[in-house]
């Protein structure tokens, strides 16, 4: 025989009904499932394999009208074996399930098996009590049709296994191989072969039960007997009584604990649906729309019926399906709101709204199509016109088209001209976030103008916002005083108002927040992104929402959160990868890569060079601002913990435009010129590294900043430590780690304290060594960091992992790094072995070993093993 299962998903169960046929002595099977769940697909399988075998088989289907077994009885002379199959036998009447009854007490000593299919809530209880004693007693095999898994759903419906649409479907259909069918089919009118599959249950209603199904599937998802009577103009007794009689069809069911009921599944509301007169159908939503409104029904519960009744729309209709998008995911709010612009009615306002939602959905480019429309739809400045004009820059912004971006600001801000109105203000705001990522921040005579409209409109919030933006400003450009005045003030205005008064304007915050990071004020900027990003949760506002997710990970970077930096960022590039925005995808992974090489050793420097590269190589615009310049710097730093320090040095003079950084923000620079002199450092450039060091100190000494000061402290350190004297190195990097901990940096604070240990030990202070080693211990445990930038691969770790061991004079010109590369090289390792244990690129291993072999003055690896070994 062959594979009598191709082609039926439901194998396991057929495989059970085969089996049956082998029994020798009478057999019922009974055939358990919803309407849909693929009993007669089963039950004609089973009769054309018992054909094929030679029984004589018969068998019906059972109906409302014949409901006898006496019908199917057929008579055998015992030489060929029988198979009844009745399908629907929940419709059979007293005296049928009264012979199956007996038969399972006494079966009939003749080679037959008897299949009863039916629908568990349509039967009686005599017939399920009388299959369940045979079961119990061996005389009955039940086999349950449950929902179809979602692998036989994606055979069903030859679809992939990871497709979307599958399990969109699969959650939809339920698991019921007919609806499964029908939705795939399509999400509107049912298909007629699908409709005619149904068409008994309609046939089979009388007029009362027929008129009551349609409206209650006209009136929603679920339904009550009074709406049901008012609008299908019935009464309560009539529609009651016809209720129950469609609950015990299952046409219909209870929802648990409530007064209310639902189809069985949507589809067959659908068909119902489809039934009625479409005349009469328009009239019976208008009824239900004003009972469900006269009701206090939420907005997405009025909308069905707007949308099936347009011929009779009202203002009124359409602020209902403007609250219903407000109330629903992207999807159905874009259906509501294409429903309503169907009209051809208030334009402009809808068409705003939907930008809005498809902003939501991630389609970026969709959404610029409809703001454009609004734009020239509402020529004149203001109202409507200025909402579209603050969401297609961010939507140019965030696609990374800058100059597209602010050109819509500065023709908006030229328009209004000589107008002391709020819209200067949020045109200004919208110019600083564009600025985060083009790096082209307002200009003192526009923050100007804005602050004297905002004092003049007597608006806190407002004044607020631009004061933040002046802050902002004076940050990035090296004015510590002004911007820390500015940020005061602007954080006394908007700290005492209600949410309810900020929440319309997140991006006040936001950038409130991102200037206080830029000036190390951490713990302030924490509650102000905190704050911004809880607004913009509860109004959806997509752009503040990503930037606040990747302004506060930066600010857990600074303050040593690795852990919580790593999954906000994490969420930001989700975020922004459903918004469409590449350039802002990428800032998310270099905002990310600065962190999760600290957070986790195993990541390791390769991979965060290779997360920082593949973040840098999509970045836009120039560099000359925290974007930017965040991109450069997660790959630079990356590169240096490759053991790549020339690669570092060139990305960050390349990004700055050349030694004195001029293309980065003076805020920046200190930072920079740290992570310059280290590298110098490894790679053996002294000069190098002093001038680096005072570039530091210069720049820092200017800004008069704790944070820009402790990065400048830590540059002499890498200087002191490369001249050995040890001592001096020690103190030097105390004086920085004490620098990091007046602010909170407590993740910079260890590593400081990491390098101060080293240059102790080796300067013989093994006291001070363990002291320092303790402490940077529980700051790595509060940060959750195994890996410190400049630190060692175990940190925090026991002494023993932390102590430098004595070298020969002739070694220690090299750096911490070129040792143990040297180290290995010299005992006989390939260079692939070495890149594989430190994690590194043959090609940086290739790198270190040229500069080793410089230093040492040998010209092959046999002479490197040679002045190792004499070096003891």
């Amino acid at each position: 025989m062959g594979d009598t299962t191709s082609g039926v998903v439901r194998r396991a169960e057929l495989r059970r009904l085969l089996d049956a046929l082998d029994a020798t002595a009478e057999q019922i099977v009974e055939l358990v499932g919803d309407p849909g769940s693929g009993k007669t697909r089963l039950i004609a399988e089973l009769a054309g394999e018992a054909r094929r075998r030679g029984f004589l088989t018969f068998g019906g289907r059972l109906s409302q009208r014949h409901q006898s077994l006496h019908q199917y009885h057929r008579t055998t002379d015992g030489s060929r074996r029988v198979l009844l199959t009745l399908d629907d036998f929940h419709w059979a009447d007293t005296e049928s399930v009264e012979l199956i009854d007996r038969m399972t007490h006494w079966p009939l000593e003749s080679p037959a098996l008897i299949v009863l299919a039916y629908r568990p809530r349509q039967a009686s209880m005599r017939l399920r009590s009388a299959l369940a004693y045979g079961v119990e007693t061996g005389t009955v095999l039940r086999t349950e049709l449950g929902p179809l898994s979602a692998e036989q759903t994606a055979e069903l419906l030859g679809l992939p296994a990871d497709s979307p649409r599958l399990d969109r479907l699969y959650r939809t259909g339920e698991g019921n191989p007919l609806y499964l069918r029908v939705l795939a089919e399509t999400e509107d009118e049912i298909p007629h072969q699908f409709a005619a599959l149904m068409a008994g249950e309609i046939a089979e209603l009388d007029e009362d039960e027929l008129a009551t199904a349609t409206v209650a599937a006209l009136l929603g998802e679920r339904f009550d007997l009074a709406a049901v009577a008012e609008v299908g103009g019935l009464p309560e007794s009539v529609a009651g009584d016809a209720l129950t009689r469609l609950v015990r069809r299952d046409v219909l069911r209870p929802v648990n604990g409530t007064a209310t009921f639902a189809f069985r599944h949507a589809v067959l509301r659908r068909l119902f649906c489809q039934h009625h007169d479409p005349l009469r159908r328009i009239e019976t939503h208008r009824k239900a729309l004003a009972l469900l409104a006269g009701r206090g029904a939420p907005p997405v519960e009025l909308a069905p019926h707007i949308e099936n009744s347009l011929v009779h729309v009202t203002s009124e209709d359409l602020d209902v399906l403007v609250r219903a998008a407000d109330d629903s995911e992207p999807s159905a709010a874009e259906r509501w709101l294409r429903v309503a612009l169907s009209t051809g009615l208030d334009r402009p306002r809808l068409r705003l709204e939907l930008a809005k939602v498809l902003i939501r959905g991630g389609q970026l480019a969709a959404a610029r199509e409809e703001l454009a429309e609004v734009l020239r739809l509402v020529p004149e400045p203001g109202g409507q016109r200025l909402p579209a004009v603050v969401g297609s820059a961010l939507a140019e912004a965030f696609l990374g088209r800058y100059a597209d971006a602010n050109t819509l600001v500065r023709v908006e801000l030229a328009a209004l001209a000589a107008r002391d109105s709020p819209m200067v203000v949020d045109l200004l705001v919208v110019k600083a976030m564009i600025g985060l990522m083009d790096g082209a921040l307002p200009t003192d005579a526009r923050i100007a103008e804005a602050l004297r409209v905002a004092r003049g409109l007597g608006d806190p919030a407002r004044l607020s916002a631009v004061l933040a933006v002046r802050g902002l400003c004076a940050a990035s450009g090296g004015h510590a005083a002004v911007a820390r005045a500015a940020l005061a003030e602007s954080a006394a205005l908007i700290n005492p108002l209600s949410d309810a008064l900020v929440i319309e304007h997140p991006e006040f915050l936001l950038l409130l927040a991102w200037a206080e990071t830029l000036l190390g004020l951490f713990s302030h900027a924490e509650g102000h992104f905190g704050r911004g990003l809880s607004l913009a949760r509860e109004r959806p506002a997509p752009f503040v929402h990503v930037m606040s997710l990747i302004g506060l990970s930066s600010d857990y970077r600074h303050i040593g959160r690795y852990g919580d930096a790593v999954r906000l960022a994490r969420q930001a590039k989700e975020a922004a990868t459903l918004l469409g925005a590449p350039p802002v995808v990428n800032l998310a992974i270099s905002v990310e890569s600065l962190s999760s090489a600290l957070l986790s050793r195993e990541a390791g420097a390769g991979g965060t060079l290779a997360l920082a590269e593949q973040a840098s190589g999509g970045q836009q615009g120039d560099k000359r601002h925290w974007f930017g310049v965040t991109a450069a710097m997660s790959l630079a730093q990356a590169a240096e913990m490759d053991g790549d320090p020339r690669r570092c040095i060139m990305l960050i003079t390349d990004t700055g435009g050349g030694a004195d950084l001029p293309n980065l923000p003076v805020i920046q620079r200190p930072k920079c010129y740290e992570l310059l002199t280290a590298s110098a450092v490894m790679a053996g450039d002294t000069a190098g590294a002093v001038d680096w060091a005072r570039r530091a100190d210069a720049a820092a000494t200017v800004l008069g900043l704790p944070y820009q000061l402790a990065w400048a402290t830590q540059a002499r350190a890498h200087v002191l430590r490369d001249a050995r004297d040890m001592d001096a190195a020690t103190d030097t990097y105390l004086a920085a780690a004490n620098g990091f901990a007046s602010i909170g940096a407590i993740g910079s604070q260890a590593t400081a304290l990491v390098f101060a240990a080293r240059c102790a030990e080796a300067a013989g202070r093994v006291a001070d060594a363990e002291s320092l080693l303790v402490l940077s211990k529980d700051l790595a445990h509060k940060c959750g960091a195994t890996r410190l930038h400049g630190g060692p691969d175990d940190v925090p770790g026991p002494l023993r992992k932390w102590t430098v061991p004595p070298v020969d004079a002739a070694l220690s010109v090299l750096t911490t790094r070129e040792r143990e590369i040297a180290g290995n090289a010299g005992s006989g390792m390939t260079t692939r072995s070495i890149a594989s244990r430190l994690s590194l690129s043959p090609r940086t291993v290739d790198a270190h070993l040229t500069n080793i072999y410089r230093k040492l003055n040998v010209r092959s690896r046999v002479d490197l093993a040679r002045l190792i070994a004499e070096g003891g």
